[in-house]
């Protein structure tokens, strides 16, 4: 069997096998001898080394693509998480809205004739609670609304005031679905940017 000497760093270091050249991490660029070799070459103008590099090339090229592979998966789910949550959080708010102003105009107890409060409604607890942070009482609902909108309206993390408290809607994504749907996607994507990493490493650890 063959013995090879190598010479890294200035360092002569040796003698190895082929599968100790392997280990090595030898460079094309690295100068090797051998028995029957008149002088030391690089180890790239040996026939018998080019496995070598044909392994470590495969294998970067395999990181590579397993590489992209993952950060594919990751954006598929970020954007497919994304687009759900905020066509969910975008009906649930209208929803929400459209329930408390019914509840406003057509109360149980009084046969829809008047309202108890055009800021109020009672909770099943019987407390009095209103949507709004901000109210002008002997107005509209829709007024209101409009005037939170201005007030407490934010991009980051609308989806998630959507599902937890309020996010308010302009008068705009009230009448158009299309409107509502595009303004809650693009606050959905914007919000969960920060999940990316987390995303990553979930299927980083799985492979």
């Amino acid at each position: 069997m063959k013995k090879y000497y190598i010479i890294i760093n200035g360092i002569e270091e040796g003698p190895f096998t082929l599968e100790g050249l392997r280990m090595k991490n030898l460079k094309p660029e690295d100068y090797v001898w051998r028995a029957g070799l008149d002088d030391w070459v690089q180890a790239k103008t040996l026939h018998e080394l080019q496995f070598i590099f044909k392994k470590s090339k495969n294998l970067k090229q395999n990181k590579k693509s397993s590489s992209l592979a993952l950060i594919s998966k990751t954006l598929i789910v970020y954007l497919i998480f994304s687009f759900a949550l905020g066509i969910f959080s975008s009906q649930l708010e209208l929803y929400q809205y459209e329930s408390y102003k019914s509840q406003l105009t057509t109360p149980k107890g009084y046969g829809g004739v008047r309202p108890l409060s055009d800021s109020h409604v009672r909770s099943s607890s019987g407390k009095w609670v209103s949507r709004w942070k901000t109210y002008m009482h002997s107005t509209s609902a829709d007024n209101n609304e409009n005037i939170n909108y201005r007030n407490n309206h934010t991009v980051l993390f609308r989806p998630y005031k959507a599902i937890f408290s309020n996010a308010y809607l302009s008068s705009k994504e009230r009448k158009d679905g299309f409107e509502i749907s595009k303004n809650f996607i693009l606050a959905s994507l914007l919000s969960n940017i920060f999940l990316l990493p987390f995303i990553f490493l979930f299927y980083n650890n799985k492979t």
